[in-house]
């Protein structure tokens, strides 16, 4: 039992103790560490260490420890789980948990509710996985029933690039083939209760499957109170412009349009609202009044404002450089270089009226009284229907040189009841008639 140097030898490798270096072997006649194990045969190779009482708090285990105090326990706790899991633990008593039974795992919790489960302490807490070369750093999952759904976040090397892509500088997560990332706050985990990132890159809040042929599809499908489907608040003090919503269209396509509205269903239907601020169309800078919102339009060869009923008929005010156009129908109403055409698109006049009809103007009053009044530099003249009888007057309305009433005229005298022309007092009777 006794060999060279002071060892205890057991069946030559069954138990060595070297007693020059204090090493111990079992199955092995040159242990080269304080205690090691050897199988030469086929078969595993286990240390079993059994605490036998039935005590809930007898554990079995094993303690590393260094000369100056520290220690770390590996042991089977008894008082975790139905059957006991498997602990890691130095300062924290639940460094690393192992339950027995459903192989869960848990880093600062001795209850790991899923496979791997993390918990901190007070302060921040995070997971870092880092290589240190220019390979791979992530985390991949796999649903091995579904060949394409596996996610990936992470990247390559320094640059931290998606993978399979050119993203330097960026955290990425990318699908490898088919799928989506899909976020939701629903407990039962609705697609479209969430945010939905499709392999296309096309993104769906409220949706599950957006339409391809649409980038961004934002469902609101809420009935309570008042509801947004898209609500942007920027409020930034810029050092410039400040946009709160920017939108572009350009392209080679038939049709191209930057922003589309409709409203429909409600009582009211608003297609849209500008609450405050000017407007400009065909101009990024519309004229500004400290009074009054202004719509700015803006064009090489004018402005203009179109009407439809139904895409049936057409009126439109259009503007030029120096003319102003109402345009309809049954004619136009032009203002140009001072003139008011109506039915004339060349105005002569400062009015200047073309039509067709017998009556080329009407005025019409709701008093008893309904004059026109043409005015020059030295006075005025009057035309005048009053309730029926036509009166011409000038000089601030002292004179009455022409009166009509019932068939008689009067020239700057009173009308009388007796059927004639009145001049100055003289009336048509005392003349006779020439035929």
């Amino acid at each position: 039992m006794h060999g060279a140097g002071n060892d205890f030898i057991v069946a030559t490798d069954a138990l060595v103790v070297e007693g020059d270096n204090k090493n111990v072997g079992i199955g092995t006649a040159s242990p080269a560490q304080l205690l090691e194990v050897s199988r030469a045969t086929a078969g595993d190779a286990y240390i079993k260490i059994e605490n036998e009482d039935s005590t809930a708090t007898s554990d079995a285990g094993i303690i590393l420890a260094t000369e100056n105090g520290a220690e770390f326990i590996v042991q089977l706790d008894r008082s975790i789980g139905t059957d006991g899991a498997l602990t890691f633990a130095g300062n924290t008593a639940d460094n690393l948990v192992i339950d027995h039974d459903t192989g869960k795992v848990g880093i600062g919790t001795a209850t790991p509710a899923e496979k791997l489960h993390v918990k901190g302490g007070t302060g921040d807490s995070y997971i870092v996985i880092e290589n240190s070369t220019a390979d791979e750093a992530g985390i991949r999952m796999v649903n091995p029933s579904i060949a394409v759904n596996e996610l990936i976040f992470g990247g390559t090397g320094a640059n931290n690039e998606i993978l399979g892509g050119t993203l330097a500088g960026d955290f990425a997560m990318t699908l490898r083939t088919g799928g989506a990332i899909r976020l939701s706050a629903d407990t039962a985990f609705q697609a479209s209760a969430g945010i939905n990132l499709l392999e296309n890159g096309n993104v769906g809040i409220g949706v599950s499957s957006p339409a391809a042929a649409d980038k961004v599809t934002i469902v609101q499908s809420s009935t309570a109170g008042s509801t947004t489907g898209l609500f942007i608040n920027a409020n930034g003090a810029s050092a410039a412009t400040g946009y709160g919503l920017y939108s572009t269209k350009t392209g080679a396509s038939v049709t191209n349009i930057a922003g589309y509205f409709s409203a429909t269903g409600a009582t009211n239907n608003y297609g849209l609202i500008v609450n405050a601020g000017d407007i400009g169309m065909g101009t990024s800078t519309p004229h500004h009044s400290a009074d009054y919102t202004t719509l700015s339009l803006n064009e090489a060869t004018g402005g203009q404002i179109e009407f439809k009923t139904g895409d049936v008929g057409k009126q439109y005010i259009f503007s030029t450089a120096t003319d102003l156009t109402f345009y309809n129908l049954n004619g136009d109403f032009i203002f140009t270089d001072g003139k008011v055409g109506i039915g004339e698109t060349s105005p002569d006049y400062p009015l200047h009226v073309t039509s067709s009809g017998e009556i080329q103007a009407k005025f019409e009053s709701t008093d008893a009284i309904s004059d026109v009044v043409i005015l020059d530099s030295s006075g005025y003249i009057r035309l005048r229907n009053n309730d029926g009888e036509f009166n011409l007057l000038t000089d601030g309305d002292t004179k009455t040189p022409i009166t009509t009433s019932n068939g008689n005229v009067s020239f700057g005298g009173t009308l009388t009841a007796v059927a004639g022309i009145f001049a100055d007092g003289l009336k048509s009777s005392d003349y006779t008639p020439r035929n």
